[in-house]
């Protein structure tokens, strides 16, 4: 049984039992400085809960952890040090969420076991490649205090998969090195990604081939550095917490092909709330309103309103 198959099965057996709910979407495409924005509309989850918001900072696991104990019914496959489990409150069949086994505070930056964690899942995905984002600190667009990255599964192998990709694909960089995307008014950086996808590829040293295990840890590892470029080309303090004037909230997105770090400003822009998903270009409606928002905005504009000026750089933002 292949990764997707597995995740469809129990995705399956959590809808029949109603440990899993599954939200019907319409899809419009918004067309826009030479990107297909794509925005779900699902007014139905305007009740859905949401989380503690105010929560998200904390530092000591919460009474109420939908992850701590996380519902064995959501359970696709136990790791090392994470569980992989179906997102509850799902609009797209395969939404997994990848969470610490033991409590650790949503503020905490993805270290090396979640990057390793992470592409062990992304590795194994067949017909339909993960987008990965981390949503950390409350202006991120975060609702749940325990650790958790969140994987979705794109529409379709297209390259141009998340719609941001577009602009971010156009820039010429060597891979690994971080750089900014012209178009993005706002302090960000960006890195085209060197993954070797081959499990068998030979051990650089030993010359033997690597395990998957060794692999998914050396990939890890390469993800984790790049992130930590990211982290310092736009000045962010990893070692801060919530408490500390120094804290900022931030977007991590990951795909094959690029990663994406931007330090947040704001949650919601004219009432839209917008988490990593969004910063990709993916974007969810809850209401008409928030619909015709984004239909008669300038996207990059709403972007702009969510984060720092490029300018604020200089001054630690």
């Amino acid at each position: 049984m292949t990764f997707e198959s597995c995740i469809l099965a129990v995705h399956n057996e959590a809808l029949a039992s109603g440990a899993l709910v599954f939200t019907q979407t319409t899809t419009e495409v918004l067309y826009q400085d030479g990107v297909a924005f794509n925005v779900r509309l699902a007014p139905s989850l305007a009740s859905k809960p949401t989380g503690n918001t105010e929560a998200v900072g904390v530092q000591r696991a919460p009474p109420s952890n939908p992850f701590l104990p996380y519902d064995r019914a959501l359970l696709v496959e136990e790791l090392k040090e994470h569980v992989v489990l179906l997102n509850k409150y799902c609009v797209i069949p395969g939404h997994i969420i990848l969470a610490t086994k033991a409590f650790v505070p949503q503020t905490n930056p993805p270290d090396v076991a979640d990057f390793t964690a992470v592409w062990y899942c992304m590795r194994r995905a067949q017909t339909r490649p993960f987008i990965t984002f981390y949503n950390c600190g409350k202006e991120s667009g975060a609702s749940q205090p325990h650790k958790h990255l969140q994987l979705l599964p794109m529409e379709s192998d297209d390259i141009n998969s998340p719609p941001i990709f577009k602009l971010i694909e156009q820039v010429p960089s060597h891979p690994d090195v971080p750089f900014r995307v012209p178009e993005f008014k706002f302090v960000h950086a960006c890195a085209h990604l060197s993954l070797d996808t081959t499990v068998i590829a030979p051990d650089a040293a030993t010359g033997t081939p690597q395990t998957p295990e060794q692999h998914d840890a050396a990939t890890g590892r390469a993800l984790h550095r790049t992130f930590l470029s990211l982290a310092n080309a736009v000045n962010l303090n990893l070692g801060a917490v919530p408490e500390d004037d120094a804290f900022q909230s931030y977007n991590l997105i990951l795909t094959r092909h690029f990663m994406l770090l931007v330090p947040r400003k704001h949650e919601s822009v004219q009432s839209v709330p917008v988490n990593s998903l969004g910063l990709a270009g993916l974007f969810l409606a809850k209401s008409h309103e928030q619909m015709n928002i984004l239909k008669h905005s300038s996207i990059l504009q709403l972007y702009q309103a969510l984060t720092f000026p490029v300018d604020a750089e200089a001054d630690g933002a």
